[in-house]
């Protein structure tokens, strides 16, 4: 009999370690990029940690990607959860934190938020940003894009330019596209109202010349700050130290989830 309770307890402390193996070390020396299985390029890298860092710098909000060969024996979300308490992701005051975990080989991915976030990041928001934002660029293996674009709707959401339900019902893509939109249309007014004042002014009501013309769009596109590939979604370049460590955030389990 002590043999049969011997062995439960030894199996019972095996399965534990291995459980715990499962979940990633904190990274050291800290960082808020970390890719376990070399999916994205050093460049990829290097740029999406710099996006995140200089966004903690300045906000204090932790924003975490973790890409793992596979979840192991959790479900996505309890894995979320336990890296996130392993990692004490975000401030200890405010909670928050904020992770994103992909698991190559399950093909599944996850965002688990602190309870700071939870009202900013609902799990409506996170289920429209896994399912319209990561897994159409994951389905085409662009994983960088996918990344990219859903830190950039949560940095939106969190500044508030996009309300949770909006994002819920997709609207943000549509408000970003009526932006440009708007911007082209002002660019245009500008360049009409440009060539007819020198049509009136200098050139007695004649016709413009194709040299005069792009003269004007030359000097119109400058006067805005530059042509249309100054606008990009990371709202431009990103300086700054490395990432100084994490606060001791915590989370309730909020989140959402899926698969490509």
């Amino acid at each position: 009999m002590k043999n049969i309770y011997f062995s439960i307890i030894a199996l019972f402390l095996a399965t534990t370690v291995l459980a715990q193996d499962e979940i990633p070390p904190r990274p050291n020396p800290p960082k808020l990029v970390n890719d376990l299985t070399q999916t994205l390029s050093k460049g990829e890298q290097q740029q999406l940690e710099r996006k995140l860092v200089a966004y903690n710098d300045s906000t204090s909000t932790q924003v975490v990607i973790l890409i793992v060969p596979t979840y192991g024996q959790y479900d996505p979300n309890q894995f979320g959860v336990e890296v996130f308490d392993k990692w004490k992701i975000g401030q200890a005051d405010k909670d928050n934190g904020l992770l994103i975990t992909v698991a190559m080989n399950d093909r599944k991915m996850f965002i688990n938020t602190g309870y700071g976030l939870e009202s900013v990041v609902p799990d409506g928001a996170a289920s429209t940003i896994v399912n319209e934002y990561m897994k159409p660029a994951f389905r085409n293996d662009n994983y960088y894009k996918g990344l990219d674009d859903a830190t950039t709707i949560i940095f939106d959401l969190a500044a508030g330019k996009y309300t949770a339900d909006k994002i819920a019902s997709n609207d943000a893509g549509k408000g970003i596209g009526l932006g440009a939109f708007l911007i082209f249309f002002f660019i245009i007014i500008t360049i009409i109202s440009r060539i007819r004042r020198v049509r009136n002014h200098h050139m007695g009501g004649g016709s413009l010349d194709m040299i005069t013309l792009m003269m004007l769009l030359g000097s119109s596109g400058r006067s805005h700050g530059g042509s249309f590939g100054d606008f990009n979604s990371g709202g431009g370049s990103f300086g700054g130290g490395g990432f100084g460590g994490f606060g001791g955030g915590m989370t309730g389990g909020g989140g959402a989830g899926g698969s490509w």
